[in-house]
């Protein structure tokens, strides 16, 4: 089995990316256009991901952000964005100058007083240029990813409200191998129906459906899923909110197989103070795997809970916080049966974070991130633990 396994699993586990785990708080400030300059450090225990023979190193990060903001008449609303990570590795063997790249475009259009449509547009470049370490890595896993969505909202009678949706997402490889595997686009539809029972209680109801096809052998890999969902939504107040969603999920493969899964989701929000609030979310779903023709998916039961805390009251020093649980059971295709059972990955992720504001212009961060993943097979596992510490300035030169 590891042998079927370690070329794909060995390639994915690392990401060079600048990950942030816990919320960063930041301030709207409705300028026409903020220009803000990020520099930093980070120590990086597992720079590759990797289960064994990890690399450590030390990286100085910059980062400059440009966001604009518009309105395009009465009824039009344009936002967009374009960010640059550069980040040098010290001890990083190969490459150790890497550049992501990240846009977003949002348009929000109010039609009236009872309808609302909002498009966005996110592309991504994430670099990653392969490498020879110890375990034999030597894979490019650089990648563009893009997410187009659709949201529209109609308020059909005071007490009855309609929501669409539309997706497309898809990801390329720059690396031939992995983009034969993993190059794929995602496409997905939805409807929902809200009811108003009550000033604070909305019933809801929702069906979804999503098809993935790959770019390689989509005939073995490819599948379509419909999702049906039923639920709560109450709000007592402007402090508190809490979710409740319950339905089923069947997903037919385009190699005939077929499972049945229950779909849910418990979410609560409570902000306690002006600047400050929790969130908790314990969900379950179906999720596409990365290594697609052993195990084409798994089924995920997911706690997830964030805290961003006001310590002083004046919104200029906030206590962040996330952790991040997920239990994941990856069912082996039915061609791979005779080699492998199914196996489970559990999967903790936290982050700590001290973020100071000093008047409008200037920000300081500090961050601890975790990373650990234990599974029945070993070469998926991985510890990995991340310092960081940077300071931000901004400032809108059209104000």
């Amino acid at each position: 089995m590891k042998r079927l396994l370690a070329p794909v699993a060995f390639a994915l586990l690392g990401c060079s990316a600048w990950a942030v785990y816990a919320p960063v708080p930041e301030a709207d400030r409705g300028e026409p256009l903020i220009i803000e300059a990020k520099v930093g450090s980070r120590y990086d225990s597992n720079i590759f991901g990797s289960h064994r023979f990890e690399q450590d190193s030390m990286v100085a990060l910059f980062a400059p952000r440009v966001k604009g903001q518009a309105s395009l008449g009465d009824q039009t609303f344009l936002q967009a964005n374009y960010g640059l990570e550069a980040s040098h590795y010290f001890d990083r063997p190969g490459d150790d100058t890497l550049l992501n790249h990240q846009l977003g475009v949002v348009l929000d259009y109010t039609p009236d007083a009872r309808t609302f449509i909002r498009a966005s547009e996110a592309v991504r470049y994430i670099n990653d240029p392969k490498t020879i370490i110890p375990l034999g890595l030597d894979v490019d896993q650089s990648y563009w990813s893009h997410q187009s969505d659709v949201h529209a909202q109609w308020g059909l009678l005071p007490t009855i409200a309609l929501g669409a949706r539309g997706g497309l997402y898809g990801i390329r490889y720059d690396e031939n191998r992995l983009a034969r595997e993993l190059d794929r686009d995602d496409v997905s539809a939805g409807g929902e129906v809200r009811w108003s029972v009550l000033p604070e209680v909305d019933l809801v109801g929702e069906a979804n459906f999503s098809n993935v096809a790959y770019d390689q052998q989509d005939a073995l890999r490819g599948s379509d899923t419909w999702d049906f969902q039923g639920g709560i939504d109450y709000l007592p107040g402007p402090r508190l909110r809490m979710g409740l969603r319950a339905g089923v999920e069947t997903r037919e493969r385009n190699d005939g197989v077929e499972t049945d899964a229950f779909t849910g989701s418990i979410s609560l929000g409570y902000r306690y103070l002006p600047q400050s609030q929790v969130s908790l979310m314990v969900s379950r779903e179906l999720r596409e795997t990365t290594v697609p023709d052993i195990f084409p998916q798994s089924k995920v039961t997911m706690v997830y809970l964030t805290n961003e805390h006001d310590l002083t009251g004046h919104d200029t020093l906030f206590l962040t916080t996330m952790l991040l649980y997920e239990h994941a059971d990856l069912e082996v295709s039915p061609r791979f049966a005779a080699f492998e059972d199914d196996i489970s990955d559990d999967t903790v992720r936290g982050g700590l974070g001290l973020s100071w504001r000093y008047r409008d212009n200037w920000r300081a961060d500090l961050q601890y991130d975790l990373d650990l993943v234990t599974s029945d097979t070993e070469v998926r596992e991985q510890e990995r633990h991340r310092v960081s510490v940077s300071l931000s300035y901004s400032f809108a030169p059209l104000r």
